[in-house]
């Protein structure tokens, strides 16, 4: 009928409430303070993050779930792909050499362990036992808390050139594998492991 419509506002009303604590601490202190001899300052920064709720509601009428702790699709409802660790930080330390214009840096990246969000016992979020059990546990049940670690050197060269390096990845840590319908994408998590491995730049600027 021309001029009607169907009032449908509240079909998409969804929600996602998360709750949780940030840090953030950083210091400098110079080595000739702390050592008695000139070698630079050193920076420190501290960047991290508590989740204590990760609550979603997806459509009006359908229950409420804590997705903290847990990631991927599960059963009536599901966390999504991003892991939803409780606990994720950054450590970052610079070291600037006074005599040579370098500057040196290192960076620990860390995130907590997730559990498949099928195996929770939530209801809501749990998956019946299938025949594929075992490779669930196998690849997808637990993903254990992972560390990654990146260091990076920067050079002056003259006036107005510089040198950079960066190492992600040092230890060329592999991600975590799973199966690919549980996290959403075919074989990992790239929002928080490195896909490719260890990866080295090298760059290099200068003023014209």
């Amino acid at each position: 009928m021309a001029g009607s419509y169907a009032d449908n506002r509240p079909a998409n009303f969804g929600r996602q409430i998360n709750e949780g604590v940030d840090f953030n601490t950083s210091y400098r202190f110079d080595t000739l303070e702390v050592f008695n001899k000139d070698l630079g300052a050193i920076d420190v920064n501290f960047v991290g993050n508590l989740r204590t709720k990760n609550e979603q509601h997806k459509l009006p009428g359908q229950p409420v779930f804590d997705c903290t702790g847990y990631y991927g699709y599960g059963g009536k409802e599901n966390c999504g792909s991003a892991p939803s660790a409780a606990w994720r930080h950054t450590l970052r330390v610079v070291w600037a050499v006074p005599w040579s214009g370098l500057a040196v840096n290192g960076l620990w990246r860390y995130g907590g362990a997730v559990k498949y969000s099928g195996l929770s016992s939530n209801p809501v979020l749990s998956t019946p036992p299938t025949a594929t059990d075992a490779i669930i546990s196998r690849q997808s049940a637990y993903l254990p808390a992972a560390s990654l670690f990146d260091l990076g050197a920067t050079i002056k060269i003259g006036k107005v050139s510089s040198l950079r390096l960066t190492i992600n990845n040092v230890l060329d840590k592999d991600p975590y594998l799973m199966v690919n319908n549980h996290g959403g994408w075919y074989n990992t998590q790239p929002q928080m492991y490195d896909v490719f491995g260890r990866k080295i730049t090298i760059g290099f600027s200068t003023a014209l």
